[in-house]
């Protein structure tokens, strides 16, 4: 039990369910607390249900060695031409400032 400002909060060891406990009265009477123990409970089913759907998929042959789609390629190429083309203007850049400071001896 944890005390309050109006009375108590009760933690069901076996269950995790919280009560609220105060004087009503002259009698104490506690109830439930609202919490998102349903929802949470929901969230890790569904978490879980997820996990062994991607185990599943990755144990299974056909999906482990299939090709990449055309659009899969397309993907990849182009998150490379980008790449390259960064790449290719930092090297630009640091070409023009080694040009600046180094004068050419000629």
């Amino acid at each position: 039990m944890q005390k309050i400002d109006d009375g108590f909060l009760r933690l069901d060891a076996q269950t995790g369910q919280v009560s609220f406990c105060r004087e009503k009265a002259g009698n104490w009477t506690c109830e439930t607390v609202a919490d998102d123990r349903a929802a949470l409970e929901a969230e890790i089913k569904r978490l879980n249900d997820r996990i062994a759907a991607l185990e599943n998929k990755r144990n299974d042959p056909q999906e482990r060695f299939r090709t990449p789609s055309d659009q899969e390629i397309e993907q990849v190429m182009g998150f490379f031409e980008k790449m390259m083309k960064r790449f290719r203007g930092v090297v630009e850049n640091l070409k023009k400032e080694w040009e600046t400071e180094v004068p050419n001896k000629g």
